[in-house]
């Protein structure tokens, strides 16, 4: 299966601003894309890739030239024929042009300006034509003031959070109160990273409209910001609004983990999964809870379920052999390794463990294989790596040279 485009992924042109990368990244993800607003787990983390790349100008740079090999080509030549003699001559730029000479006559190629020659005045219907066109724009930009000064304030808000321009977005939302403008403001000032002033907008958001998307706003932030208690008292008022949420339903479950309340969690992932039956996601946290809990065979069925919803879920492939080389199953572990190294990240101690269970099963080359493989990835992991060089004298090997 052929690379998908990046560019096709966040539906941007190859040369869209890094500000227009920007909003078609977290316009995707607020359109649906997101597995907490119903969306799939592996388009989201196609999205987030695309966006890690495409934002880096370093990655970006790199990944457009692999993309498109024939762009990067040499300089462009420019060919000028000496009026004098009728040679072609290259000549690297337009400002070589001026002072270069013909390779054959030695002629200057370039055409000097001759001195005391003034230019020709423009006619009349051309300046006519100037003044014209001038007029146009000058009235233009007049109607375009005038439309801006008329128009919905929220809207005029939206436009300035379109073209980038967040500073003069959030200086109209803050001059309206309705709840529409509230929510906006309170969601730039949490993704500019001013948390406290987001905190403040949402609550005088629920003083005016204490609806389910206020309570969910307010408590989604005070997780972020590790306030556990209100995070969840807000968050289960939100569910109680909106039993059919997975947005808070799932939230509520996230912050009580964090607060190792893991039976009200494992209740509140429960309770999100039929309304969100196909986020991989949901399945996967609960069986860590399970795993957690030591309750392998309720973490074994989660796990299941999760990659087969998305069968491309790295962390739930190294959990399920985790849990199956637990119980012996070296195998099957095995297999679950492997289905998650070939998914392109690099993780020394993932092939680490591979190596070992090839070890177990009596698979010396390859558990030499993996283990030189393991040894090259943890270049900043010494520890690891002095174990490797361990396992390795074992199997009358040595670790690689760097």
């Amino acid at each position: 299966m052929s690379e998908p485009d990046y560019y096709e992924v966040l539906q941007v042109h190859p040369k869209a601003s890094p500000l227009i990368i920007k909003k078609a990244y977290r316009t995707l993800l607020l359109a649906g894309s997101h597995p907490d607003q119903g969306g799939n787990s592996e388009q989201t983390q196609l999205l987030t890739e695309a966006y890690r790349v495409l934002s880096d100008p370093g990655l970006r740079d790199a990944y457009d030239r692999q993309r498109n090999p024939s762009a990067t080509t040499g300089p462009t030549l420019i060919v000028a024929i000496c009026s004098q003699c009728g040679t072609y001559n290259r000549v690297r730029s337009e400002t070589g042009l001026l002072v270069a000479r013909c390779g054959r006559c030695k002629k200057p190629i370039g055409k000097p300006k001759l001195p005391g020659k003034s230019r020709k005045p423009l006619p009349p219907k051309a300046i006519a034509l100037v003044l014209l066109a001038t007029m146009l724009l000058a009235g233009g930009g007049f109607a375009y003031w005038l439309w801006q000064s008329t128009r919905d304030p929220l809207q005029r808000a939206m436009h300035l959070e379109d073209r980038g321009d967040m500073p003069a977005a959030i200086a109209v939302l803050e001059s309206l109160k309705t709840p529409a403008a509230l929510s906006r403001l309170g969601r730039l000032y949490e993704d500019s990273g001013r948390l406290a002033e987001a905190q403040a907008t949402y609550e005088a958001l629920l003083a005016k409209e204490p609806s389910p998307q206020a309570y969910l706003l307010l408590g989604g932030l005070q997780l972020k910001r590790e306030n556990l208690s209100a995070a969840e008292r807000n968050l289960k008022e939100a569910t109680r609004l909106d039993p059919a949420n997975p947005t808070a339903l799932t939230l509520l479950a996230d912050a009580y983990v964090k607060d190792e309340q893991y039976d009200e969690a494992i209740a509140y992932y429960r309770r999100a999964m039929p309304l969100d039956p196909a986020n991989a996601e949901l399945p996967y946290r609960l069986g860590m809870l399970h795993q957690i809990r030591r309750d392998p065979d309720q973490a074994l069925a989660a796990y299941r379920k999760a990659l087969g919803l998305n069968p491309r879920h790295r962390a739930a492939l190294i959990q399920l052999g985790t849990l199956l080389g637990e119980r012996g199953d070296h195998t099957e572990a095995l297999t679950q390794f492997e289905r998650a190294a070939v998914l392109g990240y690099e993780d020394a101690d993932l092939h680490f463990r591979i190596a070992a269970l090839y070890q177990r099963l009596g698979a010396t080359s390859d558990a030499i294989r993996e283990f030189d493989l393991a040894y090259r990835q943890a270049e900043r992991d010494p520890l690891l790596r002095e174990r490797i060089s361990k396992a390795l004298s074992a199997l009358g090997a040595r670790p690689p040279q760097d």
